[in-house]
């Protein structure tokens, strides 16, 4: 399904059709069920969310990227509600401002991102959008494109690629990318602000769908990128704040008998080892790199 050493070259992998249409449907009621009480689940809220992110078709892509042994991360956003998500060009990586940083010492980044969109955006507007080989570095200009997925498909990324989750799609060509024409902050910031601005007005896009419903979650191969990685998000706020609102705190005791035994990456009771003044709102490029740090060892240990 996907070939690694294009995947790595490509910064992205897209698998169609791996989900059946009833796995879809199964998915789509479940988050209907969560929509009507306003609500994104946890992964141990749901035993049909639970077969699909550990189900074998999700494994096997994760196992042709990454190896045999990996580690799911409780970092993830299963989003039932419909939301509006703005536009703008990232990475998530700890590096993604600092060409001279760690991430990019290691060709085949080892963490990465799972998309599995629930409708159909091969003629809808809001898809992914990923920028091709944007993978080795601080790169943020590179071709753009859209990725149009039907139900059934998952996208997966490393960390290290540039990517939108609500990515225009323009009548005149829906497979281009607003993407911002040369790799300077302040032009990426008007191309972000850009893409916002016909977001909202729809100004001559294809047709929006009315409920986005999305599973984004995250797997990796234990080892320094992960550790380091792990490290950095404790610090970040929106992320220790999914994780005190948990009642499980990140864990997944309530797991379905289903699903197979899976490595799970647990972080609750590292909580609290973090250092208190490197834990950020925003995303600051130092403290990044001092948080990625601070529970370092601890991590390596866990693998």
């Amino acid at each position: 399904m996907i070939d690694r050493e294009k995947f790595y070259q490509d910064g992205y992998g897209l698998c169609t059709e791996i989900l059946n249409n009833e796995t879809i449907s199964k998915l789509h009621a479940e988050l209907q069920r969560f929509a009507r009480v306003e609500k994104n689940p946890y992964i141990y809220e749901s035993e049909v969310i639970q077969s699909v992110v550990f189900g074998p078709e999700i494994r096997r892509v994760a196992s042709q990227v990454l190896g045999d042994k990996f580690v799911y991360l409780p970092d993830y956003s299963f989003n039932a509600v419909d939301f509006w998500a703005s536009f703008g060009w990232h990475k998530d990586s700890v590096d993604r401002y600092d060409s001279a940083g760690a991430d990019w010492n290691e060709k085949c980044f080892p963490i990465v991102r799972f998309g599995i969109y629930l409708g159909d955006y091969s003629f809808k507007t809001g898809s992914l959008g990923l920028q091709r080989a944007s993978n080795k570095g601080p790169l943020y200009a590179n071709s753009g494109i859209n990725v149009k997925t039907k139900p059934g498909d998952v996208v997966v990324w490393p960390l290290t690629t540039t990517h939108t989750a609500n990515s225009p799609s323009f009548k005149s060509n829906p497979t281009s990318a607003l993407t911002p024409p040369i790799n300077l902050p302040l032009v990426r910031g008007l191309t972000n602000k850009l893409g916002n601005f016909v977001n909202k007005r729809k100004l001559g896009l294809q047709e929006n769908l009315p409920n986005r419903q999305v599973l984004f979650f995250s797997v990796a191969k234990p080892g320094p990128h992960l550790a380091r990685y792990m490290s950095f998000l404790l610090h970040r706020k929106y992320f220790r704040d999914f994780i005190n609102s948990d009642p499980e705190r990140g864990e997944i005791y309530s797991r379905s008998p289903d699903c197979p035994q899976i490595n799970w990456l647990k972080v609750n009771g590292l909580m609290d080892l973090v250092d208190k003044d490197l834990i950020s709102t925003g995303f600051d490029q130092l403290k990044a790199q001092a948080a990625s740090k601070v529970v370092f060892s601890e991590l390596m240990e866990s693998f």
